[in-house]
């Protein structure tokens, strides 16, 4: 599996951005306050989501909610495009604030158009 991108269409100081990784490896450099914690944590957040169910929220899932919860007020949204080792493309969007609504899409290849 390879992630091919990242978007960040609410997340914390994020918004309608996108990251796009490089086949190989990609390095994330900037000044302090350059958001590359918040594109760690939204990568982290579209492939792994929030914590489900009545579970105790941790004082991980808190520290991810006083951080990144929107800043304006915007719908949690986070999503990545994954290719699986088969050629696959999926969309994985996390609506951070309901569990319920994320999904996983397969796409089509982008050389097809």
């Amino acid at each position: 599996m390879r992630i091919e991108s990242v978007t960040a269409h609410a997340f914390g100081p994020l918004a309608g951005e996108t990251l796009a990784l490089a086949p190989g490896l990609t390095v994330v450099s900037g000044v302090n306050e350059s958001a590359k914690s918040s594109w760690h944590a939204s990568l982290y957040a579209a492939l792994c989501g929030r914590g489900r169910g009545d579970a105790a929220q941790t004082p991980e899932d808190r520290r991810l909610l006083e951080r990144y919860k929107p800043w304006d007020g915007s719908p949690w949204l986070v999503s990545a495009v994954l290719v699986l080792d088969d050629g696959r493309r999926l969309e994985i969007c996390q609506d951070l604030d309901d569990a319920t609504a994320s999904t996983v899409v397969e796409l089509g290849d982008p050389e097809l158009g």
